[in-house]
């Protein structure tokens, strides 16, 4: 298949895609607040992991992610804990309330996975996950490397 085919049948996939992701959207409770929430909580262990680093994380601008943790905060899934050594650094801690909500949704997740998996099989979806990453992760470093030149 040439490059211009495959281009054209990813276009033509996107509304398959994003068709997923709206679905899976309806089905988590508070999708913005869950994400905060489960990249607080991948990096808990790290004490350095503040409220900039999100940003990072999930490639957005520091306004989405401050609009995210303002909505999760009040919700009272997360708190911020200031830094009496900087007050300039605010680490983010999820909450009781915030735990329960990520193990909930977290559960809404693995039965997804688990019905994905019987119906196309694990070798099937772990190749699949494993392709995604490589795939998400090049075009990062892609996107990355362009705005580098582009300075």
């Amino acid at each position: 298949m040439e490059y211009q085919d495959l281009v054209q049948n990813i276009f033509a996939d996107t509304s398959l895609f994003f068709g997923v992701k709206k679905n899976f959207h309806i089905l988590l409770k508070d999708p913005r607040s869950f994400y905060i929430v489960s990249a607080i909580k991948k990096n808990e262990k790290q004490a350095d992991f503040m409220f900039k680093n999100l940003s990072k994380t999930f490639n957005v601008s520091k306004s989405a992610i401050t609009q995210g943790i303002n909505r999760a905060e009040r919700e009272g899934y997360i708190k911020r804990k200031i830094n009496f050594k900087n007050r300039r650094l605010v680490t983010l801690e999820i909450t009781e309330k915030g735990e329960q909500f990520y193990q909930g949704n977290c559960q809404i997740v693995y039965s997804l996975v688990k019905e994905v998996i019987e119906k196309v099989g694990e070798e099937t979806f772990v190749e699949f996950v494993a392709t995604s990453k490589v795939i998400f992760s090049t075009i990062q470093e892609l996107g990355e490397k362009n705005n580098e030149e582009k300075k």
